[in-house]
């Protein structure tokens, strides 16, 4: 397993040396190759089929040949799998075996074995940094090819005012390419306010992905931007006292960043995506959605203890759609009080220590792949489960060291600053 020591651990195996480290180093390229196609799968399906899950079984193989069988009992990945055990007996009063079971069975299994595998393990800061400068290039990757490659979106209505990328004739939901978005605008900002590092390269993703996420017309979107510049001035710090120069260093940041944004909105933004994320009036129904939340909220109310059963509404029925739009919803009408709290345990978990222990990092994170899942269906979305694991690994490699974590190499002697600094996570 790779350690915080960045030291091998073979159980006192010596002469397996050579092979772990080529396992490792095999880890590391598959688990870049992971988070490529998260982004990009949906794009290369024609080519490459549904092959993420094989990718994910091969990293849970290595993982577990490295730990010889061994994994850490952990809160997180263990309310999953109990979550995950009480969705499949959820199909006993459900009543059918309905599509989305079909759909989604085996991926969920999946994911839910991926997590627990992940989890866990015991990482070193390299293998931690390697993916979240993954995600980092990967999102603006994503930015610059969405302004380069943007059609409209022909998946739905309002198509003109939704400019989604396009590549090999096929797209993505434009909520969906928002939250990949959002990941390349925390990050970077991230970066600069707290790491100083990569300034101008920083900048311009924000700026690439922030003109690429209102190309989108995505609502979700554009108050996802808003509640990641919120954590990042109001966020109090770690010995709880106002900081006027750090404040004022951070609105001067959120300042300029507006400006750039809003020039290149004015100069060449569509008019029909603008009028879209302007029409604040339209954002309590939000595209019908409120309707759906309200019917999908009445079926919840029949069966509020257990739910319907995972499959157990069919939304088309009630002219509801294929769903209710909105992962929390969902999970509250299929699985009731007692399954939406299971899956609600770690992730409040992990919003909790973030807060205690002022991390910005893990917050941020956390935002980008949660938020978005409020507005669509996002159980089985790689956005919203790649956000998790991420939070994960940085909350558990802290619960272990105590040290603020880098997503850029740290600066020799910048460690002992930042453990002095008031912005220490």
């Amino acid at each position: 397993m790779l350690e915080k020591t960045a030291k091998i651990y073979v159980h006192g195996e010596n002469d397996a040396m050579s092979s772990v480290v080529y396992v490792q180093k095999f880890i590391k390229a598959l688990f870049i190759l992971y988070i490529f196609l998260s982004y990009f799968e949906i794009y290369l399906s024609g080519y490459i089929g549904t092959s993420t899950k094989y990718l994910m079984l091969l990293i849970m193989g290595a993982l577990i040949y490295l730990s010889k069988g061994k994994v850490k009992v952990s809160r997180y990945w263990l309310s999953f799998f109990l979550w995950f055990v009480y969705w499949c007996i959820s199909i006993a009063w459900a009543g059918r075996i309905g599509d989305i079971v079909k759909v989604h069975f085996l991926s969920q299994i999946g994911i839910v074995l991926f997590i627990m595998t992940l989890d866990g393990q015991t990482y070193d800061e390299a293998f931690i940094r390697l993916n979240l400068q993954g995600h980092l290039w990967c999102s603006a990757l994503f930015g610059v090819l969405s302004i380069l490659f943007h059609r409209a979106y022909f998946g739905g209505y309002d198509v003109i005012a939704r400019q989604v990328l396009t590549l090999f004739g096929r797209q993505n939901d434009p909520n969906n390419c928002a939250a990949f978005l959002l990941v390349g605008i925390a990050l970077a900002a991230y970066s600069v306010l707290y790491e100083k590092r990569h300034m101008i390269l920083s900048f311009g993703i924000i700026a690439i992905n922030s003109y690429a996420t209102l190309l989108t017309g995505s609502r979700a979107g554009l108050v996802g931007i808003g509640l990641i510049a919120v954590v990042f001035v109001f966020l109090p710090s770690r010995d709880r006292k106002f900081d006027i120069t750090g404040g004022l260093k951070k609105l001067f940041f959120m300042a300029v960043s507006i400006v750039v944004v809003v020039y290149l909105v004015n100069r060449f933004l569509p008019v029909a995506s603008l009028n879209r994320l302007l029409a604040f009036n339209e954002y309590q129904s939000g595209s019908g959605r409120m309707e759906k939340w309200g019917g999908a909220f009445s079926f919840f109310l029949q069966r509020p203890i257990l739910g319907w059963g995972w499959g157990g509404l069919n939304y088309h029925t009630v002219g509801l759609g294929d769903s209710a739009h909105n992962t929390y919803l969902s999970l509250l009408c299929e699985g009731g009080i007692i399954g939406f709290c299971i899956f609600l345990f770690p992730l409040v978990s992990l919003i909790f220590y973030a807060f205690k222990t002022r991390n910005v990092l893990i917050l941020i994170l956390l935002i980008c792949g949660l938020f978005p899942s409020f507005f669509i269906d996002a159980i089985n979305k790689r956005f919203l489960w790649n956000a998790i694991i991420v939070s994960i690994l940085i909350t558990n490699y802290y619960r272990e060291t105590k040290e603020i974590f880098y997503i850029w190499n740290p600066q020799k002697g910048s460690k002992e600053l930042w453990k002095k600094s008031r912005y220490c996570n």
